[in-house]
């Protein structure tokens, strides 16, 4: 903490302090009602922690083990640095999938951008996270020469969410629907569209784990299935290695699901 360091930080030290600064925002993290817990920056979709000077030392030096009474958590960041992250940044996606959706000092929950959303999707479940990356690319077709980290970092993503609404899991987080919402859109969703997908194989991966979670697996799958994921990731332009299918197959024998011996070559080998 340098020397100006006053708990938390009112401007954002990334972008020009006279465009970017900061709000704050309130969360409910210990059920006692919405609770300032820092500033909010809408340049970089990041929230700083307040923790003052007396908390970050007290944090420290139970960390290193010269204080024997375990801090009092009197702030989020307390909090979450009692569980190892001692950073003062965090998504606010990352925030709102943790707690609960915060909001302004006014009370009312500033609009999500596209950054923040895949953020909030990732942090309820990975899988949801891969499936709405996948809508994005297939209604946005410009993202797909991006890398990720450009992509996250391109001015499109700082769109509010509801100018994407073609993605459906978007639409969820503005309705602020239950996670098992965004879990069932996101399993309908990829039984209709894993394999015309930029990556079949991962979305399919996505689509079984989250059948794995719901408790809807099938008890075996066909060569067939497998044949037709290969051909479609060849197609979108994807080489699929032999230790790619056999890692997953190992997967998918840990959710109790059988490659079906019918229809298989006598010459086939696992």
């Amino acid at each position: 903490m340098d020397e100006g360091y006053k708990g938390y930080y009112t401007s954002c030290p990334v972008h020009d302090v006279n465009l970017s600064d900061g709000k704050p925002y309130f969360i409910d993290w210990r059920d006692k009602g919405k609770e300032d817990v820092g500033h909010y920056f809408q340049c970089c979709g990041l929230i700083c922690l307040k923790s003052t000077r007396q908390q970050f030392q007290s944090i420290k030096d139970w960390r290193d083990n010269v204080r024997d009474k375990k801090p009092r958590i009197t702030s989020l960041w307390v909090k979450e640095a009692l569980d190892g992250d001692t950073d003062i940044w965090r998504d606010r996606g990352e925030l709102d999938a943790s707690y609960g959706f915060g909001v302004d000092m006014v009370g009312l929950r500033p609009s999500y951008q596209v950054h923040e959303a895949i953020t909030y999707l990732h942090m309820l479940d990975e899988n949801i996270g891969e499936t709405v990356l996948t809508q994005f690319f297939l209604a946005e077709p410009y993202a797909l020469a991006w890398e990720m980290d450009d992509l996250m970092g391109a001015p499109e993503m700082r769109d509010d969410i509801r100018r994407h609404f073609n993605v459906d899991l978007f639409q969820l987080i503005y309705e602020e629907a239950e996670e098992l919402a965004y879990t069932k859109n996101a399993l309908n969703w990829l039984e209709r569209n894993a394999l015309l997908s930029p990556d079949p194989l991962r979305a399919t991966q996505a689509m079984y784990r989250l059948k794995a979670k719901t408790n809807q697996l099938p008890k075996s799958i066909h060569m067939a299935d497998i044949n037709s994921l290969l051909e479609h990731s060849n197609e979108a332009g994807f080489e699929v290695y032999e230790k790619d299918i056999s890692a997953w197959f190992e997967e998918l024998k840990s959710y109790g699901v059988e490659l079906d011996p019918s229809n298989i070559h006598p010459d086939y080998k696992p």
